[in-house]
């Protein structure tokens, strides 16, 4: 522990004109996050995972895994359905129409995992592709 949660710990749980003279591990745990975290750090989790986009510099899984740590910092963690419609109402439409119509894939059907993996497979291609025109541009050019 450091800096404020250290300074708590030693006043209440340590110092000896401490109110409460046992300490569980859990009630050392408890007594930081009722003093720590506060209601409104949750809703903060929670418009930060709803306003979470994709990033193409971050990639797909760069994208996935921001999610994630987005709700595990929420009150309640979103079910699998929340996290996929996040994740495909975020990726660009063309991505997301090649996952649908050449990859097959269904937000019914598939899971996010589904999803996550043929669309770095997807941005894998795009970039292959890119390297392979500008190498063709620039040799027809030269």
């Amino acid at each position: 522990m450091v800096d404020e949660a250290l300074k708590w710990y030693l006043r209440h749980v340590i110092h000896v004109n401490q109110n409460q003279l046992q300490w569980s591990f859990t009630d050392m745990v408890m007594g930081l996050y009722d003093h720590f975290v506060q209601p409104s750090t949750m809703q903060d989790a929670c418009e930060v995972f709803c306003k979470a986009a994709y990033i193409a510099e971050d990639g797909v899984q760069g994208y996935y895994d921001s999610l994630l740590n987005h709700a595990q910092n929420m009150a309640v963690y979103p079910d699998k359905y929340t996290i996929r419609k996040k994740f495909l109402d975020s990726i660009l439409s063309d991505m997301l129409i090649t996952l649908i119509r050449d990859g097959g894939l269904s937000p019914e059907v598939n899971t996010i995992e589904d999803f996550v993996s043929e669309a770095k497979a997807y941005e894998t291609s795009l970039k292959t592709a890119t390297h392979y025109l500008e190498c063709s541009t620039r040799a027809k050019t030269a």
